[in-house]
Parts: C-alpha cells; structure tokens; sequence
C-alpha cells in the first residue's frame, strides 16, 4: 500500500473519532488533491458535508478538526490549516517526501503496482491514424496517453487490451491509389491502367527509390490524387469508381489497395515502434 494510502487511513481514522465525538454514526470522510500547492497537499470537506446536520458553522467545526488532528502528532504532517467556508487542509512535510523516494528507490519497477483492477478487462483504443497520409502530432498525443492510461491499467491488475480504428477503406484511400498509380511511374509513357500496374510493377517507383520514408511517400500519393480529384472530373469518376469496385470486390482494385497501405504501415509501424508502442 503506498504511503499516502497509509496516511489517508490514519487520518480518517482521527476525523471518524472527531466527528463520532458529535454524535455522526460512521461519518464518510473523503479526501481531494488541492489544485493550488498553497491550500496544502491533502484537503476534506466533512465539515461542511455535517454542518448542516449538527446545526454549526462549518467553520467552527474545521477549527475544531484541526486542533483535535494537531493533537495526535502525526509525524508525517507539517501542519493543519483551515480554509474557508470550512475546509481542513493538510500540509506534509519532507519526512513523508523522503519516505516516498526511498520507496521508488527500494522497488524500482515495482513501485505504484497493485490489485485494483484485478480480474477486469479493458480494451484502450488510441492513436487510430489514417493510413492515407504519415502520422503528426496529434497522432503522437493520442498514443503517449492511451499507451499511458494501458499501463496504468495493467499496472493496476487489469488485463488489458490495446487497439486501434483502421480506416482503411473509402474515397481518401482512393485518392492514395490515384496518386500512387498516376504520378509514381518511372516513365510517363507508361498507361495509368491497373491491369498495365498488375504485371508491370517494376515501373512503379517505391519510396526507397526517391529516398522517402514509406509513410512519406504515401502522403505525397495522397497529395497529389487529392489535387488531381478536385481539377478534373475524368479523375474525380475513376477515383470514385476505385471505392465502387473495392466494394464489389475487384481484384484488382483491392489488390493495389492492399499494396500502398503496405507501404503506409511499414511507416507507422516504424514510428510507433522508436517510442515503445504495442
């Protein structure tokens, strides 16, 4: 159990036995985080929760709190201030601190691991990046903190399960394979024709052949079929016709589908595995 946790119990301890002392049967005592460092380390508001039931002044009542917790000398606590309307905020002082790093020192790895979520399953979905154009940093955002939120989980007892929307399919996909099949050949003389593609792959430029990162490469495809689709109309129907036929299962349209999203993945899973992402 973590320090704190230890010290919350004792102090709720002492505020039961205050507020039992006014007759509250089995008070709730709750405590928060003060958002601002100079309203303490540790905050409860049971006084103004039971000034209305005892009839008093919250105020009175937190005043009182305070001395009867000043008179327990609790070795971990600088001191115990008041706030009003009635809060009783607690200040820690740089024992409870050092106890703290020498745990994190004692158990490493270990340190902040327990059962909370023991026997649960979760499943986290974060980053789901579009496979039509490389990731930025919103992408980035996303996956620091659902990988975040995964490991607390799991550091916490949860088994936990990571995954991701693929939107793979649709008219940005489309404009990708355009872009690729139209402005990624070696030749101009070569047909933009899927069936030519098909058997002449070797005529298709590849991202390391013009010295570009997979994913890279993809949004400058991406780039130039979007471009293409707003200026001409003759392209704008073949691109259509792409996501018409991938939905009637044209083998041919899936199967370039299928081979510019290889480079896209190889991208994204480059960038995603330099930061430790599952």
């Amino acid at each position: 159990m973590a320090k704190i946790e230890v010290l919350q119990g004792k102090l709720k301890e002492y505020l039961t036995e205050y507020f039992e002392g006014y007759g509250i049967t089995s008070p709730e005592i709750n405590f928060e985080s003060p958002d601002q460092d100079e309203f303490g380390d540790i905050s409860c508001n049971a006084c103004l929760k039971y000034a209305k039931v005892l009839g008093r002044n919250p105020n009175d009542i937190a005043e009182g709190a305070i001395g009867f917790l000043k008179g327990k000398s609790i070795d971990e606590v600088e001191d115990v201030k008041f706030a009003p309307p009635g809060y009783i905020n607690i200040y820690l002082n740089s024992k409870f601190t050092k106890g703290v790093l020498d745990d994190i020192i004692r158990l490493g790895d270990r340190y902040g691991s327990n059962l909370a979520f023991k026997g649960e399953k979760w499943v986290i979905e974060h980053t789901s990046p579009n496979p039509n154009k490389a990731m930025h940093l919103g992408h980035l955002r996303n996956n620091l903190i659902g990988m975040s939120i995964a490991r607390l989980l799991e550091y916490s007892g949860a088994r936990v399960i990571c995954d991701a929307v693929d939107n793979d399919r649709g008219i940005a996909i489309a404009k990708l394979m355009w872009g690729f099949l139209s402005h990624m050949k070696r030749d101009e003389k070569v047909p933009t024709s899927l069936a030519y593609w098909h058997a002449n792959k070797g005529e298709w430029y590849a991202p390391q052949d013009v010295d570009m990162l997979p994913d890279r490469f993809v949004s400058k495809c991406y780039v130039m079929g979007e471009d293409d689709f707003k200026h001409d109309p003759s392209v704008e129907a073949m691109v259509r016709d792409f996501v018409v036929k991938w939905d009637e299962g044209d083998s041919l349209v899936r199967e370039l589908w299928s081979y510019v999203l290889n480079y896209s993945y190889e991208g994204m899973n480059r960038t995603l595995s330099r930061i430790g992402n599952r």
